[in-house]
């Protein structure tokens, strides 16, 4: 960009808060069906998701609890990337809890102790009846616990795949953002994104937020040469 100072307008839209409305489905139905499901108390106690990162894992999960939540239940998210995330909160965090979406699984593989902590709470959960929500990049079956006990007690819950959108998911996906967060991609603007960059609905959605600014900033519409312009500026 320019080196000269710009000032950068405030946005009008902001993208609303991760939700089932929001997420595109794609070939997902049966996860997406389950997890209406463990939000409102009924089917599969315990849940375990999974897929490759850039899946819509962590919209979901909070998707899951924003449902919970609307249907006048309890439920707690956590990431075990947060350190102390399980440590903390176990177990008079989760004693009123009706449901617990845990995210980012894998990370705890290889730490026994912090195994250790997820399957206490895990038994813990059971004991209680408490909807579980788990999810990571791999398959539980294949994710490197140490503890053994850990690895049955997931991979005999309802263990379900994420897959990647397909092209046409992902054209969705990027206009219906960008429609959340105030302006319009045409479809010549969407398909030329995905002849051009990386293909990741993570990596998509940063360069969207970076588009939304700099239409901003510029005061000018997301044409195809001002999004040529821009990746050449990032």
């Amino acid at each position: 960009m320019s080196s000269r100072s710009k000032q950068i307008p405030l946005p009008l839209g902001l993208p609303s808060d991760p939700s089932f409305a929001n997420f595109i489905t794609g070939s997902n139905r049966e996860a997406r069906a389950a997890l209406g499901d463990i939000a409102g108390g009924v089917g599969e106690r315990v849940v375990c998701l999974w897929g490759q990162s850039g899946t819509g894992k962590t919209h979901l999960l909070r998707a899951v609890c924003r449902e919970a939540v609307r249907q006048n239940r309890k439920a707690v998210y956590l990431s075990c990337r947060a350190a102390g995330s399980l440590e903390e909160n176990t177990p008079s965090g989760f004693q009123q809890a009706d449901l617990i979406c845990i995210d980012d699984m894998d990370t705890l593989a290889g730490n026994r102790e912090r195994e250790d902590t997820l399957f206490y709470l895990y038994n813990l959960l059971e004991a209680r009846g408490t909807g579980v929500l788990v999810a990571g990049e791999h398959n539980p079956a294949g994710t490197g616990f140490s503890l053994r006990d850990l690895e049955s007690r997931l991979t005999a819950a309802l263990v379900l795949r994420l897959h990647p959108l397909d092209d046409d998911g992902k054209r969705m996906a990027l206009k219906y953002r960008a429609k959340e967060r105030g302006f319009t991609l045409s479809d010549e603007v969407v398909a030329f994104l995905l002849r051009r960059c990386h293909r990741d609905m993570h990596s998509l959605f940063v360069l969207l937020d970076t588009i939304d600014e700099a239409t901003l900033t510029e005061k000018r519409l997301a044409t195809i040469p001002f999004v040529r312009e821009l990746l050449k500026w990032s």
